[in-house]
């Protein structure tokens, strides 16, 4: 289940506002002032992670049809879009590949964003990550397909080695990246250097 959808039927009442908020955004679904219609069917749908509340109803009956909206499995999950931070991201890739092509600092070619979970090569895909793994993976997708940048997922690993007989003084560390998909779970054959 990702949401729910709430059909209002024709019949007349006063008040059951629903309220529905989701970071700082507020929204009120208020059938009543369709219901004296005979054809005055309305609907609201909203996610899951959307709070709701209903308000009382002062007269009348409010009759609704409420439905959970499923999905199929293996589908691409459902997410309230949070435009502010596609907004901050765009802004900040924006003057990254700015930056990047002004060659005005030393910058990399690419960034990388961490991931809460690990991920073995087969489930690393947008549709297995886990989490606020997933929101965000298609967050920075949608910005960088307006960007037209691209977006892979990959293993890295770092090895620390250290010098025991100094103390725990880092002599030497290396980093590499084990391998790295594509969103849909594609293997490429991309290596980038870090």
């Amino acid at each position: 289940m990702f949401g729910t959808l709430v059909v209002s039927l024709p019949s007349e009442h006063e008040g059951g506002k629903v309220v529905l908020s989701h970071n700082k955004d507020k929204y009120e679904f208020d059938s009543a002032q369709f219901s004296k219609s005979i054809m005055g069917t309305s609907f609201g749908a909203w996610y899951s992670d959307v709070y709701h509340e209903v308000h009382p109803i002062k007269s009348g009956y409010r009759l609704v049809l409420t439905y959970n909206l499923v999905q199929i499995p293996g589908s691409l999950r459902q997410r309230v879009p949070d435009g502010r931070a596609e907004a901050h991201l765009k802004e900040a890739f924006e003057y990254w590949d700015d930056t990047l092509k002004e060659r005005r600092y030393n910058c990399p070619s690419y960034l990388i964003h961490k991931l809460d979970h690990e991920y073995c090569q087969e489930s690393l895909n947008l549709t297995t990550l886990k989490g606020k793994d997933f929101s965000e993976v298609q967050c920075i997708q949608n910005v960088c397909q307006a960007l037209d940048f691209d977006v892979y997922l990959a293993a890295h690993e770092k090895v620390v080695h250290k010098d025991d007989q100094a103390g725990s003084e880092i002599f030497d560390t290396e980093d590499e990246f084990k391998y790295v998909n594509r969103t849909d779970g594609r293997i490429t054959n991309i290596t980038p250097s870090v």
